[in-house]
């Protein structure tokens, strides 16, 4: 078994210099330190500012009973340090390398011991699990797809340096992150996994840095990607019309039947949704001119804005009005992202001004999106994901699965990948099942991987 852990520790010496006073086996230390590495390369979004990964007890536990041992010795002889900040069934205490030890990894051979051999088998079941579901986004995953590995390494040492320059407390565990992605493509070490929450597929090329897709190919073929723009408030669309809330009957959501409602989505989180209040606000004055016979001028708006892809450009707009500051984009993502996602509660915080100015803007809109929150914080977040994959997964893939069974394609989310030449035909079947679906089609960017970043 393949693990990353800093070049400069040898923790067999440590272990001869400072014996531990507990049974233990020297691949479990390297474990836990890999783990550094795997976590944030699967997530990118769970370091925070200062660098420190969660680590679930849980997991760990599930390896070695005493984990406890193990971390209380790590941190004791200063090779990894705590944040020992933990909310129960909310976050778990961070850990990260002491400065002394953050450095790039370097790849070593640990035994296959019977607890990661289980952790594994676990994998592999649900990648079986996904591949039967999947099949024809699953071939995909085989010798032919491949890296330049030493380029991409190449370009992640010349940011790791810049990193470094900027004094970055995340530099290296950025970089290790990375160089382990790239790594489990170059060694053909592929998974393959659906969410449980949303259903979203996760695979290497999913969790993979974006710059780095610069540098992977198929077959020896230039590949490309077909996204939605602004995807979640593009889905988002669909809560705020009547057929998601009333049209019960459907239960599956195929090519032959775009219709996509609450019933697609786990009953865990479907079963959250306050119906009733929801479809009380949602005025019907059949309109020929309006969506979906919605007649409520900030849905109007919204949806037009989303339409026309200025969404952003149109809040920025409004927060230059009411505030006098520029916004940039990346900043207008994130208050979307704040809107969507944070918890009913933040309104009256004072960081929450451009959350209040979306209120103001879009009333309605706003007001259903927290009835939806109503009983979870996470609800709205895990059901626009379930529409996006059912979307993308049940309805756009299996089309094109349907009508071309030969070809090579992807997913990454809210697009398609696809060996370059498809590109036209690809985007021609998301338009067209957007239309169904949504009763719009959405703003698409086709992005041509390189053989090098730019």
């Amino acid at each position: 078994m393949k693990i990353l852990v800093p070049q400069c520790l040898d923790i067999g010496k440590i272990l001869q210099e400072n014996p531990p006073v507990f049974s233990y086996h020297k691949d479990h230390f390297l474990y836990i330190l890999h783990q550094i590495t795997e976590i944030p390369a699967n997530d990118k979004h769970v370091i925070n500012n200062e660098g420190f990964v969660p680590i679930k007890v849980r997991y760990l536990q599930n390896c070695f009973r005493n984990y406890k041992l193990y971390l209380t010795y790590l941190i004791q002889y200063r090779i990894l340090e705590t944040d020992n900040h933990f909310i129960i069934g909310k976050k778990s205490k961070g850990y990260r390398f002491s400065e002394k030890y953050r450095d790039i990894n370097k790849q070593v051979e640990i035994i296959n011991h019977r607890e990661y051999t289980q952790t594994n088998k676990n994998r592999v079941k649900k990648s079986k699990k996904a591949a039967t579901r999947y099949p024809w986004l699953y071939k995909g995953f085989n010798t032919k797809l491949n890296i330049d590995f030493t380029a991409a390494v190449a370009y992640l040492q010349s940011n790791l340096q810049q990193d470094l320059t900027h004094e970055n407390p995340k530099a290296y565990l950025k970089y290790n992150a990375s160089f382990y992605a790239a790594t489990k493509i170059k060694d053909h070490d592929f998974f393959f996994s659906i969410d449980d929450k949303g259903g979203r597929l996760y695979t290497n090329l999913t969790q993979f840095k974006k710059e780095l897709r610069n540098f992977v190919e198929y077959d020896g073929k230039r590949l490309v990607s077909i996204d939605i723009s602004n995807s979640q408030p593009f889905v988002s669309t669909l809560v705020l019309g009547l057929k998601f809330y009333t049209n019960s009957e459907i239960t599956e959501a195929t090519p032959n039947n775009q219709q996509i409602n609450y019933k697609n989505i786990k009953r865990e989180y479907s079963n959250k949704l306050p119906i009733e209040e929801i479809t009380n606000i949602i005025t019907i004055q059949p309109n020929e001119e309006t969506i979906d016979n919605t007649d409520i001028p900030d849905v109007i708006l919204y949806r037009q804005k989303v339409v026309e892809g200025q969404l952003y450009e149109y809040i920025a707009e409004e927060i230059k009005k009411r505030t006098g500051r520029e916004i940039i984009r990346k900043e207008i993502k994130d208050i979307i992202y704040t809107v969507l996602f944070s918890d009913n509660r933040f309104i009256g915080q004072k960081k929450a001004i451009y959350k209040r100015i979306f209120r103001d803007i879009f009333p309605t809109v706003y007001k259903i999106f927290c009835l939806i929150k109503k009983h979870g914080g996470n609800t709205l977040a895990i059901i626009l994901q379930g529409i996006e994959a059912i979307f993308m997964l049940d309805i756009i893939s299996t089309r094109i699965a349907r009508e071309n069974p030969d070809m090579t394609m992807f997913t990454i989310h809210d697009s398609i990948v696809c060996e370059v030449g498809w590109e036209d035909y690809v985007s021609g079947i998301i338009r067209e099942e957007a239309q169904k679906c949504f009763g719009f089609s959405p703003h698409l960017k086709i992005e041509y991987w390189r053989q090098k970043a730019e």
